[in-house]
């Protein structure tokens, strides 16, 4: 007779406790890959839009800084595709030949089920010169408004054309400064008659005032000849 040997091993209720413990671990491991990937999609969205945002803002700075009346001779324009409005960016300058400069994603406020109606959201961003004056009030200082964020929202900044900065702050009084200056260069190329001696006169200047002191002019208001030898005068 063989004798009874007890088989060892996991029950069934220990099984389900390593299941339902695993299966945990298994969820938290997903999340957190999950979660993981969703914040780099948001920080490699928001790079992309900061990219977007220097590049622009430097093309666009450059060009109204330094033109005559604030024009950035950049379009924007903005068209919808199936789900996605794609907004484009077009040099107008003569160097340019409206040639694109960037492309960027715009993320509309709520996709609708009328198409029209996404398309206006779209659209609604188009601008023939991406600045445009402040307030629409006569100065220089321009806004740019960029549609990058989220719903469609804008970015903006203010740019002040330097040109336009000199014309109203610096012209009027370099020509007034300039004006000052010719008026003293023709005042000092006329003689000043209080140091001209007169010609017609001996010891007179042409404005009619003694060269010396009294001793030196006889009783009829003539200089005394250089021979006499009168005291006080100082004379050459």
């Amino acid at each position: 007779m063989m004798p009874y040997q007890r088989q060892t091993g996991f029950t069934l209720v220990e099984l389900m406790v390593a299941m339902a413990i695993g299966t945990i671990i298994i969820l938290g491991a997903g999340q957190l890959f999950l979660t993981t990937f969703q914040t780099f999609r948001q920080v490699d969205e928001l790079s992309r839009k900061q990219e977007i945002v220097v590049f622009a803002a430097s093309s666009i700075v450059r060009r109204i800084r330094g033109s005559e009346n604030g024009e950035s001779e950049y379009r924007l324009e903005c068209e919808f595709e199936d789900t996605e409005c794609l907004c484009t960016i077009y040099d107008d300058s003569e160097e340019g030949g409206s040639e694109p400069l960037l492309s960027f994603k715009k993320v509309l406020n709520e996709i609708n089920s009328d198409s029209l109606e996404n398309e206006q959201q779209c659209i609604a961003s188009n601008k023939d010169d991406i600045g445009s004056r402040d307030n629409g009030e006569e100065g220089f200082l321009y806004e740019v408004r960029l549609p990058v964020e989220v719903g469609g929202k804008y970015i903006k900044f203010n740019i002040a054309s330097r040109n336009e900065v000199l014309d109203q702050y610096f012209d009027n009084s370099d020509n007034s400064d300039n004006s000052d200056n010719s008026d003293n260069s023709d005042n000092s190329d006329a003689p000043d008659p209080s140091v001209t001696p007169d010609p017609d006169r001996e010891g007179y200047y042409t404005d009619g005032t003694r060269m010396y002191n009294d001793e030196c002019y006889k009783g009829n208001g003539d200089l005394h000849n250089k021979t006499d030898k009168h005291q006080g005068c100082n004379m050459p």
